[in-house]
Formats: structure tokens, sequence, C-alpha cells
């Protein structure tokens, strides 16, 4: 008689953010783009920057949840949320756009790149570009992917400041999405930075990050500075059709001004331009912004950086 009256009093539907054909088309081209490129794994993360909504989310090698014990225990984690990995220059344009806003630059001011090459603390490795360039405005920096100068960059904010600002940006704390295993990046107090730490932090080396606490910083320039909660379960309801619970979009702050934000984003259309090293992610009738990423894997035998081992990023809007 109870189940007759009450046909479904346990049942309860979720409602998640994920537009499946979205996330079938990002699966497909990650899975794609690392067996052209003959990657070991990745991971993407597709997010709206207004509400914090995840779009998609994939992760490669991936499983078959039905039969979990067919895969290896490597291939069932979610790598967007449990891998760290050093940002390398996708970082830049959270350096960038704290300077401009704690106002110890200026949008066409410009910093010596000292010919790719430039040595922080004597008688340590030195920083290098991959090209030999002079003097380069903020702009210029983002598009050729300048480690000196985005590392200048960080130290004019300094130890303190490079540190609250990325902070701010939510680096070094789990983001508490509802999924197993999520982990927050790597990213020591200022106390305990070398001097070079300063100047390496400001182009991505020597911090990790997972995928998603960094499409969530890329999210707030494209969304006037303002970090978002991410979110991936939209709503729970009843067997009846009565919403259980419901996810509002959340502001976490406002991380930099809007006016900076809206300047960060020309600037970073720059990247996707014939001269930018993300030119192939321009799109036609589009204006694209996006950064690009390399950076060296740490050695797993010795101390340091491994030369034949690398990770590579993209984000963009």
């Amino acid at each position: 008689d109870l189940w007759l009256d009450d046909p479904a009093p346990l049942v309860e539907d979720v409602y998640l953010t994920i537009d499946t054909p979205l996330q079938h088309v990002a699966e497909l081209e990650l899975a794609l783009t690392i067996r052209t490129f003959e990657a070991a794994a990745g991971s993407i993360v597709v997010m709206d920057p207004q509400t914090g909504e995840l779009l998609a989310m994939a992760s490669y090698p991936a499983f078959d949840p039905n039969n979990p014990s067919d895969a290896s225990p490597a291939h069932r984690r979610f790598r967007a949320i449990t891998d760290r990995f050093e940002p390398g220059s996708t970082i830049t344009p959270m350096t960038i756009a704290s300077a401009l806003s704690g106002g110890v630059l200026r949008p066409s001011e410009q910093s010596d790149c000292m010919n790719g090459r430039w040595t922080v603390v004597e008688g340590e490795r030195p920083i290098t570009d991959t090209h030999h360039y002079g003097l380069l405005t903020p702009a210029e920096i983002l598009a050729h992917s300048s480690n000196i100068g985005s590392a200048q960059i960080g130290m004019r904010l300094g130890r303190q400041g490079l540190y609250r600002s990325f902070r701010r940006f939510g680096f070094g704390q789990p983001t508490g999405i509802p999924l197993p295993g999520e982990v927050s990046g790597t990213f020591r107090h200022h106390s305990r930075w070398y001097e070079r730490d300063i100047a390496s932090n400001g182009f991505g080396q020597g911090l990790s990050v997972t995928a998603l606490p960094l499409a969530a910083a890329m999210a707030t320039i494209a969304n006037g500075g303002r970090l978002m909660r991410p979110t991936l379960v939209r709503r729970i309801e009843d067997g009846r059709g009565n919403v259980l619970e419901e996810t509002q979009p959340e502001v976490r702050r406002q991380v930099v001004p809007a006016h900076t934000a809206r300047l960060v984003s020309d600037m970073l259309t720059a990247v996707t331009s014939d001269e930018g090293t993300g030119a192939e992610a321009a799109i036609d009738g589009y204006l694209v912004a996006g950064k690009t990423g390399t950076a060296q894997m740490a050695s797993p035998t010795r101390a340091g950086y491994d030369n034949a081992r690398w990770l590579s990023s993209v984000i963009g809007f």
C-alpha cells in the first residue's frame, strides 16, 4: 500500500552541469591529440566562466566504469583533479594581471628580456628563452611566451605580492568539487622561497597545479576578474520532481578589477595571432584569447629537471 501511494519515495535524480555533446567532443579530441603527439596522458576541462559550471571534463587514458578491473589503477584516476604539474607559461596571464592591478606595471611598459639569457642569482642556472628577445611589452611577453619577461614582472610584485596574488587566483588550494581524489597544488609559503623562486614562480616553474584550478584562474580573466566556484551538480530532485538541492553561481572573490581583466584579455589575443605561440588556436571571425605553456618535468632518477620529458598545456577562451 505504501508503494502504491508513494511510487518513488526514495528516488533522487541528479542533474549535472555537463553538456553531453561537448563532453563527447572533448573526449574524442583529447584522445586524438594525445595519440597524434605521442603523449603519455592528458586531461581537459571546459568551464562556463560566468557561472563556474563545468561543461566537460575528460581524462586520457580512460576506462570503462562498467568494467573497472579491466584497466590499470593509473588509468582509473581522474587526472584533471589528481595530477599535479608545473603550469609553465600558462600562469603568466595571472602574473601580468596581478602586476597591472597592483600598480607595479603599465600596459605599454617594456621589459628587457636580455637577448634570451638572464642570471637572477650569480652562480645559479640562468633563466632562458627559446628566442633572443630585447625589449618587450606585456602583450609581447604573452605572445612570445618569454620566461625572462614574465620572471621580471613577477619580481616587481615581490615575494609577498606574488604569493598573495596567486593565492587569490586559487592556486595552492582545492576547489572543493564534489569528486573523490581532488588534490591541491603545491605552492610553498613565500617565507620558504629562495631568491630565484620569486622569478621562477612568475613564469610557472617551482609550483604545481591541477587542470581544474588552472582553468578556473583563466576563467577569472574571462569573467571580469571574478573567481567563480566550480560546480558539477546543478540540482537534485526527488521522485516527484521536487527540487531538494540546487546550486547557484557563487563568486568566491573579485581577484583583479574588471578593467584589468579586459586589458589582459585583449593582450591574450596576441597569443593566437600569426606572431604568437598559439596561432593554431585562431578561429576565423572570432577573437580568441589564449596562452600556451611548456614545462620541463622533474627527473625521476635525480634532482632537477629531465631534458627529455616535457608537459605541454594550453588555456583560452
